[in-house]
């Protein structure tokens, strides 16, 4: 059986447990971690309860979508109202078909950034359940916009080649 120390600072009145000093201290190991990463590392839950939330975000959701990680800790939608809007029913059904399957999910869609930016995200995570029932989507969110802008070019260019095979 564990048992659980706490820490008081009685100038400060400021009480702590070993548990909340771990979860700290891995808190901040991840972010330093995920700094170095060039996509945005985040853990979206759904809750028993139906509520949505990001555990954890890093703080490249900046770069990506123009917002700071804390504030999608505070508002999840920061991330899932920039999609555009014939994206978010497809983005939801998928996230709920891995919800039941479970493993992984995958995602892209293009989005507008809170600058205004227009850019495409590739989204994947393993899925899992937690212990009290809530589930987690542990992944990454990669800016694809380069990619995508090849992927139009070249199907661009194929549809001039027929054209021209056609004449």
């Amino acid at each position: 059986r564990r048992h659980t120390r706490f820490k008081c600072d009685w100038s400060s009145d400021v009480c702590s447990s070993d548990l909340e000093d771990a979860e700290r201290a891995i808190g901040r190991q991840l972010r330093l971690i995920a700094r170095n990463i060039p996509d945005v590392v985040y853990e979206f839950r759904l809750g028993p309860d139906g509520e949505f939330s990001f555990p954890f975000m890093s703080d490249r959701i900046a770069d990506l979508y123009g917002v700071s990680a804390e504030s999608v800790r505070r508002d999840y939608r920061l991330v899932f109202d920039p999609v555009l809007p014939e994206y978010r029913t497809p983005l939801l059904k998928s996230m709920l078909h891995s919800r039941r399957k479970g493993g992984s999910w995958s995602f892209e869609a293009p989005i507008v950034t809170a600058r205004g930016e227009h850019k495409w995200v590739h989204g994947q995570s393993a899925v899992s359940t937690a212990g009290d029932g809530a589930t987690l989507w542990d992944g990454v969110l990669s800016d694809i916009t380069a990619r995508k802008g090849a992927e139009l070019e070249i199907q661009r260019l194929n549809e001039g080649l027929e054209l021209r095979v056609q004449e």
